[in-house]
């Protein structure tokens, strides 16, 4: 409980628990599902100094992909991160939001979202890039964060020079926002 509020998750199985709270304010509430919920639809209940405020429902997935953007709308530029590698040594860490210079230096896009956590294999995260097909490094829980999660990939020099960039991910076959990218 936050400031008297807190939030209850019903499962599909009747199994009623409290969420963990991240963050408050008058028009946002993150919370995390909490671990064990059933899959199927969930009853989603806001609770001020013990009276229920609101009361919504989910569909609970083991997966159901989402890409986090730089502007926090799900639409744009996404929230990510370059590395830049050279000679297998890490040599800098750039912001996404601007152009992704690609150079002799190896670059990993590193890509935030959630949701993809219980996906059944790395092989079934697909992901292009302008319609080039890219492979993830890695798909899976970021960290340092409560249900953030992370996508490392190489960017191929091949889309060097090829400007604003959609990229589509699907994970297990669900498809997450689209984002974009701008290469130089």
């Amino acid at each position: 409980m936050v400031g008297g509020v807190s939030v209850r998750v019903t499962d599909s199985a009747g199994a009623a628990r409290l969420a963990g709270l991240f963050f408050i304010s008058p028009t946002q509430i993150n919370y995390l599902i909490p671990q064990g919920t059933a899959l199927g639809v969930t009853l989603i209940e806001v609770i001020r100094d013990g009276n229920v405020i609101a009361r919504g429902s989910v569909s609970v997935n083991s997966v159901w992909p989402g890409l986090f953007t730089a502007n926090a709308s799900g639409t744009g530029t996404g929230a990510a991160d370059v590395y830049r590698y050279r000679n297998g040594q890490l040599v800098r860490i750039e912001s996404a939001t601007n152009p992704i210079e690609l150079s002799s230096d190896m670059v990993f896009l590193v890509l935030y979202g959630t949701g993809l956590r219980g996906r059944s294999d790395l092989s079934k995260v697909k992901i292009t890039l302008g319609g080039a097909p890219l492979t993830p490094a890695y798909a899976g829980s970021q960290g340092g964060f409560v249900g953030l999660e992370q996508i490392n990939l190489e960017l191929p020099s091949s889309l060097a020079g090829r400007g604003q960039l959609d990229l589509v991910m699907y994970v297990d076959g669900w498809v997450a926002n689209t984002i974009e990218f701008t290469i130089r």
